[in-house]
């Protein structure tokens, strides 16, 4: 009976040191199931940091594009309003000088006119009294 009370003691003892193995055991895989929550949340931490960085450049560079854009466009509608001044400008020499041949062919074709009917200045300047002389005889 001693020894069959020493084997229980033995087999308890057995048994209390599996348990507790088994315990640690557990315990390790608990600390190691933390551990890979830990590594999984400080992963998808990264990946969110790293979409946020992303999005922020492409914030940027659209930002950018777009500052590009508007100077091209204020570029281009400077260029627009430089054609239109020197557009203008040649109109405006056209024009005059339109009117500098249309004074001279005007003149031209009045003095053309008064040399054929053989009037002059003087007869020109005295037809309202000519006119008016001529009612009275």
């Amino acid at each position: 009976m001693f020894e069959s009370v020493k084997d229980e003691k033995n087999e308890l003892s057995n048994l209390r040191k599996l348990a507790d193995d088994q315990k640690l055991q557990v315990e390790n895989e608990v600390v190691a199931l933390q551990n890979v929550k830990k590594l999984e949340e400080e992963i998808r931490d990264q990946e969110r940091k790293k979409l946020e960085a992303r999005e922020e450049d492409l914030k940027k560079q659209r930002e950018e594009h777009e500052k590009e854009k508007i100077k091209a466009e204020e570029l281009r509608i400077q260029a627009l309003k430089e054609d239109l001044k020197k557009q203008q400008v040649e109109f405006e020499k056209a024009k005059r000088l339109d009117q500098a041949r249309f004074e001279k062919d005007f003149h031209v074709a009045r003095d053309i006119n008064n040399a054929q009917s053989g009037s002059t200045l003087l007869d020109t300047l005295a037809w309202p009294f000519k006119t008016v002389a001529s009612w009275f005889w």
